[in-house]
């Protein structure tokens, strides 16, 4: 009898701009670093913070999945460029927003939907709500939902193939 090869599952790097935002990266960080799917890098570009930023991400940087990159203030897109380019490689990549929180299956559900579409180049989802499987809304320890609601900070999803680049 052959040895079974189990799948090597893909890694997904996760691309974070973010400039002043030290009150929210907590529960964005906190939320990707509980993901159900943990084959993933996180690297976020402090793109020239002048508030807490700094010492929040140093409280993230005893993590192997995580990447700091500071910079003085070249722009949203720069930094996220500068992520991608500075980030270990990746099959897959999701940009990220500090001002968002993630529920716990957001990166499983989304490879759940692109990975048997071998010819999709991405997936997106307008809004990312946390809901169960049996479509009651998803209730997540230690966040106040409403608060989420009222901040406006529950962002848009999306994961792409790196060939789509």
């Amino acid at each position: 009898m052959r040895d079974q090869v189990k799948p090597v599952s893909p890694r997904v790097g996760l691309l974070m701009a973010t400039r002043d935002q030290a009150d929210l990266l907590p529960t964005a960080i906190d939320s990707l670093l509980t993901q159900t799917y943990a084959q993933f890098t996180l690297t976020i570009v402090d793109d020239g913070s002048q508030d807490q930023t700094a010492a929040v991400l140093a409280q993230y940087a005893h993590n192997p999945r995580v990447l700091v990159i500071r910079t003085e203030g070249i722009g949203y897109m720069q930094a996220l460029d500068l992520a991608m380019a500075k980030g270990k490689p990746a099959s897959l990549y999701s940009v990220v927003f500090a001002s968002a929180f993630y529920a716990p299956q957001y990166l499983s559900r989304m490879m759940g939907v692109l990975q048997p579409q071998v010819k999709l180049a991405g997936v997106y989802a307008q809004w990312c709500v946390g809901y169960s499987e049996n479509d009651r809304v998803f209730k997540e320890p230690g966040y106040r939902y409403g608060e989420l609601l009222n901040r406006n900070i529950i962002g848009p999803a999306q994961l792409f193939r790196a060939e789509a680049f």
